[in-house]
């Protein structure tokens, strides 16, 4: 399987509206695979998807791993701690938990109340960037310098999945109707805030914020402006 293709799939297997719940997925899983080591493969291809930089077809090895698992019957490594994975209810909210601080709070109040910059227009300050130091999409920081502030955010891969994954990690929380539970949300519209035109979209890729695999500065640029909307 292809890069191309296998992003397709990681796309479709976190679509809102194609989620089957771990109540029936996990009986299904122990039909192919013995003890928990499907839920230890859920485990790698989550780690796979936010990978940064993501390595060259580690998702089609992904679901490589999955078909010689199977047909080998192998079990899961002993000592697993997967009882972090018991809380979900599915794949895409599994998804979200692992990459949303909980802890992290959301004043959509207060939102109006500041007025944002785009990246381009930021580093003629003296604002400058970095990636944050873990895939968190609420690890976003700014840190005061001697000379202006240093903004820390949270690396991304630009996919054939990117999009999508954005969307509907965005409409599961439209779901849990509750406006202090929008991380991905806000991750969403802060970078929408700082990317107006393909220039913005250098800035970050140059400081390793963005990791382009798929189109141009300016379809990227498109792509959040599009999913923020």
């Amino acid at each position: 399987m292809s890069s191309h293709l296998a992003a397709l799939v990681a796309r479709d297997m976190l679509l809102l509206e194609n989620q089957l719940p771990f109540l029936v997925l996990r009986p299904l899983m122990n039909l192919r695979f013995e003890g928990e080591y499907g839920m230890e493969l859920i485990k790698d291809f989550i780690k796979h998807i936010r990978a940064m930089p993501r390595q060259q077809k580690s998702i089609s090895k992904f679901f490589r791993k999955i078909i010689m698992r199977g047909a080998l019957n192998l079990t899961a490594p002993i000592g697993l701690a997967m009882e972090e994975y018991y809380g979900a209810s599915h794949l895409l909210e599994l998804f979200h938990m692992h990459f949303a601080d909980k802890k992290a709070p959301v004043d959509s109040s207060m939102t109006s109340l500041y007025r944002y910059h785009p990246t381009k227009e930021l580093t003629t300050v003296g604002i400058h960037f970095k990636p944050s130091k873990t895939s968190h999409f609420t690890d976003v920081q700014f840190k005061r310098t001697w000379l202006a502030g240093r903004l820390q955010i949270p690396p991304l891969t630009i996919d054939d999945s990117t999009r999508s994954i954005l969307l509907n990690l965005v409409a599961y929380e439209a779901c849990l109707g509750d406006n202090n539970k929008l991380w991905v949300t806000s991750y969403v519209c802060f970078m929408d805030s700082l990317i107006d035109h393909p220039e913005d979209v250098r800035v970050l890729r140059s400081e390793g914020i963005l990791l382009v695999t798929l189109g141009s500065e300016e379809e990227v640029a498109k792509l959040f402006n599009e999913v923020a909307k």
